[in-house]
């Protein structure tokens, strides 16, 4: 009977020391939110992790790969007017990164490098900070597009220099 004791407390310990990293490593919601009346596309490109998006119409995302659940995987996927898409992140040792390419409907392309051990917040530089799309907007790991296009914000290719 002590025996079963000793291995009861020694797979509690085992569970508790290893539910950490399994609550860590789940993954990470964030949106996608077209508020424009144009359609953009979004691809990542994963080091750590993938990205799996959610109430889309999988004709909306062809050359995905599919998740266990029937979900698009990284894309790309074409984010309609007016729609708002569902996105998790998911962690490899409990790391997440990679790229993020936006795409407006012209074919304008602006990629992004997201990053963390928790929610990655999507990182700009001075040539792509524009009014078009909004990144960690709503919320981190979030994207928001705003205009129809890059051509539409404040793209340094696009802005007049004063």
């Amino acid at each position: 009977m002590n025996k079963y004791k000793i291995i009861s407390k020694i797979i509690f310990a085992g569970i508790i020391l290893v539910l950490p990293y399994y609550s860590n490593a789940q993954n990470c919601h964030a949106q996608i939110i077209n508020s424009s009346k144009k359609p953009w596309t979004i691809n990542f490109s994963t080091i750590d992790g993938n990205v799996h998006f959610s109430n889309i119409n999988n004709n909306q995302c062809i050359g995905s790969k599919l998740d266990k659940n029937n979900n698009p995987v990284n894309g790309p996927c074409i984010i309609n007017p007016s729609q708002e898409v569902f996105i998790y992140y998911t962690y490899r040792d409990y790391d997440t990164n990679g790229y993020v390419d936006i795409t407006d409907y012209t074919g304008e392309s602006i990629e992004f490098f997201y990053g963390s051990k928790h929610c990655p917040a999507l990182k700009t530089n001075s040539e792509s900070v524009t009014s078009s799309v909004g990144v960690n907007d709503p919320s981190t790991a979030s994207i928001s597009m705003v205009l129809e296009s890059w051509a539409d914000g404040c793209n340094p290719k696009y802005c007049s220099k004063e």
